[in-house]
């Protein structure tokens, strides 16, 4: 159980890293692009904020729809890339099989508590084994 646990938050860690770099990778492919006035650099710092998106363009307010295809085009491969890891998840579980992962009941109590049984005979407890 506990290594399940650790691949989940290993799966995640590695997963987070891949996504960031597959949105910057594409960002800074597709802002040239789109927005010639924007440097790849300031739209990596700028994030994705609204504000500091908008402000990339201030003074070409013309290329604000360029910039915001390169955001989406990059939010876009991200979310592929993170089908794609959910997809790989679901085949991965169906190896690896079901296991009953709660407590056991204790055996020789229930054992012992049915060995005992307790019948009403005419109005009076009659203990039979």
């Amino acid at each position: 159980m506990a290594f399940l646990i650790f691949l989940q938050n290993f799966g995640t860690s590695i997963g987070i890293v891949l996504s960031n770099t597959a949105f910057a990778q594409t960002l800074t492919r597709t802002i040239p692009r789109y927005a010639p006035s924007v440097t790849e650099q300031a739209a990596l710092q700028a994030g994705s904020a609204a504000r500091a998106v908008r402000n990339l363009v201030v003074g070409h307010e013309d290329e604000l729809n360029g910039v915001l295809l390169a955001y989406s085009e990059s939010l876009r491969n991200v979310f592929y890339f993170l089908v794609a890891m959910a997809g790989f998840s679901a085949v991965l579980s169906l190896g690896m099989g079901w296991v009953d992962v709660r407590k056991k009941k204790d055996v020789a109590k229930t054992v012992e508590a049915d060995d005992v049984i307790e019948e009403t005979v005419d109005g009076k407890n009659a203990v039979g084994v």
